[in-house]
């Protein structure tokens, strides 16, 4: 009988290595395919069918309790704030029921229609505009704070083009003002995403993709890069922003300030 208990163990070590191997291979081969545009196009898919992100439930749901603590700490001065990826309406719903002036953008066209769907439902004194993939919209004023929405951040392929989104950010915050990313986070010690690096780098060096990658991407159903604090701090900082602080509990997020 112990034997038997023993056996189990065994087995299930190296069936769950064999599925580990198999899911770092899936998404290496296909991040090694896609790039650019198409990544965008894979997490525009995605979005446009996740019903959670679309649902009345979710989005009435308010903000989590991480979310409220970084507000009362880091936003107490703040009066309006500019948030960037708005999703279905949640933080916007969430923001304004703290006392906050919102304005917003998303790039999803779908999660567009249903979140001013629920703003107007809501009869909330707030409004949502369409963007473009991995751009800040040129027309918006200057905010007391910024808020990048629940993930959009690591959303973003490539470092340069996420450092290009803040420095845009930048310009629609005055100075001192904080701001708050949200993200997944990795170990570096992680051999998945080494997996995924090696089969996707060599996939992109036979195409001659133009297009970086980085250790940390991954693609599970979206385009995800999962960050160190020496990745938040230094794409921060080129973007214009000081990090003031940096949690990987409940969720990876960041607060830093406009320098």
């Amino acid at each position: 009988m112990y034997k038997r208990a023993e056996y189990f163990h065994i087995l299930d070590r190296w069936v769950t290595q064999g599925i580990n191997v198999t899911r770092a291979v899936h998404r290496g081969l296909w991040l090694g395919f896609l790039d650019g545009p198409a990544l965008n196009q894979a997490t525009a898919i995605k979005y446009s069918n996740w019903d959670k992100y679309q649902s009345s439930a979710y989005n009435l749901s308010g903000l989590a309790h991480w979310e409220q603590a970084v507000l009362e700490r880091f936003f107490g001065d703040c009066r309006s704030i500019l948030l960037g990826g708005a999703g279905g309406g949640r933080e916007i719903l969430g923001l304004l029921e703290r006392g906050y002036q919102v304005d917003a953008f998303e790039c999803n066209q779908k999660l567009v229609e249903s979140c001013s769907q629920l703003l107007a439902s809501q009869e909330a004194s707030a409004s949502v505009i369409q963007s473009t993939p991995d751009q800040v919209p040129e027309t918006l004023g200057r905010y007391d704070g910024l808020i990048v929405g629940w993930g959009t951040y690591m959303h973003i392929p490539g470092r340069d083009a996420r450092i290009h989104f803040l420095q845009a950010f930048r310009q629609h915050v005055f100075p001192g003002g904080p701001i708050l990313l949200s993200f997944f986070t990795r170990d570096p010690t992680s051999r998945h995403y080494h997996w995924v690096y090696q089969i996707a780098h060599r996939l992109r060096r036979l195409r001659r993709s133009a297009y970086p990658l980085e250790l940390g991407d991954d693609l599970d159903g979206t385009f995800d890069h999962h960050f160190t604090e020496s990745e938040i701090a230094e794409e921060l900082h080129a973007g214009e922003f000081e990090m003031v602080h940096f949690s990987n509990t409940p969720y990876g997020h960041a607060v830093a300030r406009a320098i």
